[in-house]
């Protein structure tokens, strides 16, 4: 693993892994994080502005009833009935 080399001490002779080990292991670090968290983020606020924005423009042109808000004209795209409107938006 790279811990050991990362932790280890430095060997009298050869060559030291230590600087490799930990550009590796904070290479992956961010990697994961970068996967797991910032790219689903990114891709729901980017799909949350598109909601706004395509709501925005139906008030803007008269498609919404006026006083409501983006909640209550906003469809709800976690139902299935909904899920042919979220692919027309797409």
């Amino acid at each position: 693993g790279l811990l050991p080399m990362a932790l280890g001490d430095a060997p009298s002779q050869g060559i030291d892994y230590r600087a490799l080990s930990t550009c590796v292991a904070g290479g992956l670090a961010i990697c994961t994080f970068f996967t797991l968290w910032v790219v689903p983020l990114s891709y729901t606020l980017i799909d949350d502005l598109s909601i706004k924005l395509t709501w925005l423009s139906g008030r803007a042109f008269g498609g919404a009833k006026s006083g409501a808000s983006p909640a209550q004209d906003a469809p709800n795209l976690d139902h299935p009935e909904d899920w042919k409107l979220r692919d027309q938006l797409a």
